[in-house]
């Protein structure tokens, strides 16, 4: 029973190896996909004043259909009432070739953004990025009609990149997986200590 046990030690190596292997992967994997979801166009403005159109240039890293978001953070924690966005503001989405490819006026009654201080988002529209790496799309924006009570919070308009995977659920499962494969290394490992502990109780005995 020796050689069994060996065998058994020998496969439950080879499968801890490929259980640290595995989790190298999904660890770079989920790396990589928290880098590319930082990659984003953003265009600050104010939503408190008129200042005419910002613009901000942005380069795609990947084709597919992207979130337009705003996002809004106050500056200071001093105590106010939450008030929702009653203004309005314009986007507009070119590009490269300065081809219009989304243009959204976004009026604050139908969206209920709110003046609160910690920093939250709103989901506004997609536009499809068909080719990455062609050029600069430009993304720009004009507050129409401002909101006074929007005077200490920073704003931007943010082009989000599709995600290819979730971040959340890809550790989870990835963790379940690993702790699976490792059970079957240590499994193996039981396995090899019993057929060894018989194999000297047998010499023992004869």
């Amino acid at each position: 029973m020796r050689r069994p046990s060996l065998i058994l030690r020998i496969l439950a190596l080879a499968v801890f190896a490929f259980a640290i292997v595995r989790w190298v992967a999904q660890a770079r994997q989920i790396a990589e996909e928290r880098d590319e979801q930082k990659w984003t166009g953003r265009v600050p403005f104010n939503l408190s004043r008129q200042e005419g159109w910002k613009t901000s240039d942005y380069i795609p890293r990947q084709a597919g259909l992207y979130s337009v978001v705003l996002e809004t953070q106050g500056r200071n924690w001093k105590p106010h009432p939450t008030l929702a966005f009653s203004g309005s503001f314009e986007i507009e989405i070119l590009d490269p070739s300065g081809k219009l490819a989304k243009r959204k006026q976004v009026d604050g009654p139908s969206l209920y953004h709110t003046n609160e201080n910690h920093i939250h988002w709103s989901g506004l529209d997609t536009v499809t990025i068909k080719a990455s790496g062609s050029g600069a799309w430009k993304i720009r924006v004009l507050t129409s009609q401002p909101d006074a009570n929007f005077t200490d919070m920073t704003s931007a308009i943010i082009l989000q990149s599709p995600p290819r995977f979730d971040i959340g659920w890809a550790g989870f499962s990835g963790g379940i997986e690993i702790a699976l494969i490792a059970s079957s290394g240590f499994i193996l490992l039981v396995a090899a200590g019993a057929l060894l502990y018989f194999a000297r109780r047998n010499t023992q005995g004869g």
